[in-house]
């Protein structure tokens, strides 16, 4: 990716800024929920770098595993874990990285419409040197169109 233009943060200005984001994923398991025939486990990764004095996070990865209808007859459900770790801007952040896990259990309600809990967890927060753990805990209700 490449954005033009001047940006700023911090004080720190550039003239444009790129980088790659990669993703990865793949079923290495299939019917593990004799209820539901197309029930899987898949694993992902993810990796992004640029070259941005502007932007928080410089460097990117992150990988997980996620069920599909891993429970009963709920065909629509999927849960998972993920992990993801951030290089952040030294010019913006006292911390040089950031570490989260994350999981999440989404449920199918009825027709397009998902509730999803998910509890994050990030050790040693990057906005400051001096923060506590963190530990959030999110509903988010979808409604697909």
């Amino acid at each position: 990716w490449r954005q033009t233009g001047l940006l700023s943060a911090a004080g720190v200005t550039q003239d444009g800024t790129g980088g790659v984001y990669m993703f990865a994923s793949q079923r290495v398991a299939r019917g593990l929920n004799r209820q539901v025939d197309h029930s899987s486990i898949n694993v992902f990764g993810q990796f992004g770098i640029n070259d941005s004095q502007t932007l928080p996070i410089t460097q990117y990865y992150g990988a997980g595993v996620t069920a599909f209808a891993p429970l009963g007859e709920r065909a629509r459900d999927s849960m998972g874990i993920g992990a993801a770790l951030s290089r952040l801007n030294p010019l913006l952040f006292a911390r040089s990285y950031e570490f989260m896990l994350q999981a999440y259990y989404q449920a199918h309600l009825f027709g397009d419409t998902f509730l999803q809990p998910t509890l994050s967890f990030i050790p040693a927060p990057g906005a400051a040197a001096n923060l506590p753990s963190v530990v959030a805990a999110t509903l988010r209700l979808s409604v697909l169109f």
